[in-house]
């Protein structure tokens, strides 16, 4: 469904599916602000921004998400970089990432192979 009315709100600029797609992506980008107070600060420094991975066919449709989203993170003082997973890497594979971690062991991960920069904002 998501695909096909993003194909007509792409080829018609249908305002009420256009709409939906923005408030849908303001949605995202208000969810992601309530978690930032709750991102370890380490993390933050560590990697410069606060790192979100993103999952689902539904960025396929970042075109007509990205404005929605870009109103609801505007007042955000930290940069948010999305990121997608690489070929062959799953949701799984950060579960068991955190599974480790929570019982001490630290597994040794090339994050840079894992994943690739979909979308990054940039605040001075």
């Amino acid at each position: 469904l998501c695909e096909r009315l993003a194909t007509v709100a792409m080829e018609t600029n249908d305002p009420l599916i256009r709409q939906v797609f923005f408030d849908a992506g303001e949605q995202l980008g208000k969810h992601i602000m309530a978690l930032v107070p709750k991102v370890d600060k380490f993390l933050i420094n560590e990697c410069g921004c606060v790192p979100v991975v993103l999952e689902g066919s539904v960025f396929k449709s970042w075109d007509l998400l990205k404005q929605g989203f870009e109103e609801a993170i505007k007042c955000c003082i930290y940069n948010i970089t999305l990121y997608q997973l690489s070929e062959g890497y799953t949701a799984a594979f950060g579960a068991a990432i955190l599974g480790a971690k929570a019982t001490g062991y630290q597994l040794k991960v090339d994050y840079d192979k894992t994943r690739t920069v979909f979308y990054n904002t940039q605040r001075d």
